[in-house]
């Protein structure tokens, strides 16, 4: 079989265990940037006043703009730190590494 052959069917391949994990990671993390960028709009809308003249300011932009950037990077440094401590997280595949035909 060629590796670089295009000349084949989809109903041919077979699942290997890392694809499912992968489509479950990336369901996961689209899910929750949704919900964080959910809860940073809600914030915005909130903190936002009807008149610009009655903005109000934190570290020189307007507040609704400074908590929710501090909500999103806050999410990511919790997601990176929650990810190096977890002990099902690991950068090495779990299947069978031989690939599929050889």
């Amino acid at each position: 079989m060629d590796k670089d052959s295009r000349d084949y069917k989809p109903e041919d391949i077979k699942m290997d265990s890392r694809f499912v994990m992968c489509r479950k990671d990336a369901f996961v993390t689209l899910l929750s940037y949704l919900g964080v960028i959910i809860v940073t709009w809600i914030i915005a809308y909130a903190l936002s006043p009807k008149d610009a003249s009655e903005l109000t300011y934190l570290f020189g932009y307007p507040t609704w703009y400074t908590v929710g950037t501090i909500i999103t990077v806050g999410y990511s440094v919790w997601g990176c730190v929650w990810a190096a401590r977890s002990r099902k997280f690991t950068l090495k595949a779990k299947g069978d590494d031989k690939e599929v035909g050889e």
